[in-house]
């Protein structure tokens, strides 16, 4: 590999900051001992190194590490499984002299969160590997979130249609977990962002960003829909907190077919006091109760809505005042992961549906 540890020769820049991390690396291939090298010159990475897959197996048993990083070769789906079930947060790293598209493809549908091949300079490779730490913490703070939202009444129910989470109870008082000031803000779009970027698969996506949703803005039901690519819109996921998703259903269908479409080339948030003047505006032929407030949000990317959250809670418990500054500074960060997974699908062209306008729809409707 071209990559090299650094030594008293190398010039690299002494105000750099390395995140400090635990890694576990198997040194069976050239290209693995010399990134060992590497990452045991780093004085903030503490490095382990295992002679084989059977040693990797015994030392995630023993001790916890943020990246696992495993020579191409080495890693298929028994050591991925076994590393998941002991070390779910931790990110495994694949390494290889080249970087082939169909050892990539494969790799990563293993499980794997970055492949370094050989061509990588020592600074990108240290760059991958922070980010790698990054992600691994990321998933803890993200399992701290669904724990905390289990506690307080929380539950998400699998389905195999739109991710539907049912919120039984209020998630604390919404003033408290408003973030007022501008610093606080800043603060929680970087903890948005390394929540999100982590997350690969759609699905996965839309849940991480709902249940970091719920905890700033309180209990509310809301309802993300995705676009399609052909101007439509469908369901991606369904949170139920007053209102199960069958008594809202019509509701639901008229904003995917006619409110959506129209509310894509917004670029500011829509809140109303009263949901049914939002359905009257948009000429919707459907009513709800009366008092219900509702907020849209269209999610765009470089001009281009691929998402638009509608979140919706009637009685005395109305959205405050920061939540639109919330909500506006972070959908963007979940649109530009939407269209990080675009890319991504879309080279991937192995993996992605031959009809996707029917395929996108299907997964979110």
């Amino acid at each position: 590999m071209d990559f090299e540890p650094e030594t008293s020769g190398m010039s690299r820049s002494e105000s750099r900051e390395t995140t400090e991390g635990r890694i576990l690396v198997c040194v069976t291939r050239t290209e693995a001992m010399t990134l060992a090298a590497l990452v045991e010159a780093g004085a903030n990475w503490s490095c382990q190194v295992a002679e084989g897959v059977d040693e990797i197996r015994s030392k995630v048993l023993d001790d916890r590490y943020e990246v696992v990083v495993i020579p191409a070769c080495d890693f298929d789906e028994s050591i991925s499984a076994d590393i998941r079930r002991l070390q779910p947060n931790a990110s495994v790293v694949v390494v290889a002299a080249t970087a082939r598209v169909e050892e990539v493809t494969r790799t990563m549908r293993l499980g794997a969160s970055d492949f370094l091949p050989g061509d990588l300079d020592a600074d990108q490779v240290e760059d991958r590997l922070v980010q790698a730490i990054e992600r691994s913490r990321a998933l803890v703070t993200r399992d701290r979130v669904a724990h905390r939202l289990a506690e307080l009444g929380g539950r998400i129910e699998p389905a195999d249609e739109p991710i539907s989470m049912p919120v039984e109870d209020a998630v604390g008082d919404v003033d408290d977990v408003m973030i007022d000031d501008d610093s606080g803000r800043v603060a929680m779009c970087s903890e948005f962002r390394t929540l999100l970027r982590q997350e690969l698969d759609v699905e996965d996506l839309l849940r991480t960003a709902l249940e970091y949703l719920l905890v700033k803005t309180g209990p509310t039901n809301a309802a993300v829909f995705l676009a399609g690519g052909d101007g439509r819109f469908g369901l991606g996921a369904y949170v139920n907190y007053e209102h199960p998703r069958r008594s809202v259903e019509p509701m639901l269908q008229r904003l995917a077919d006619e409110a959506c479409p129209r509310l894509s080339s917004e670029e500011d948030i829509l809140r109303f006091d009263d949901a049914n003047e939002f359905i009257a505006d948009c000429e919707l032929e459907t009513t709800i109760e009366d008092g219900l407030e509702m907020i849209a949000v269209p999610c765009l990317h470089e001009g281009e809505c691929l998402a638009i959250l509608y979140m919706f809670r009637g009685g005395e418990s109305t959205f405050s005042d920061s939540v639109g500054a919330d909500l506006d500074a972070l959908r963007g960060i979940l649109a530009d992961q939407l269209a990080t997974l675009i890319r991504i699908h879309n080279r991937m062209e192995d993996a992605w549906p031959e009809e996707p306008e029917d395929d996108w729809d299907d997964m979110a409707a």
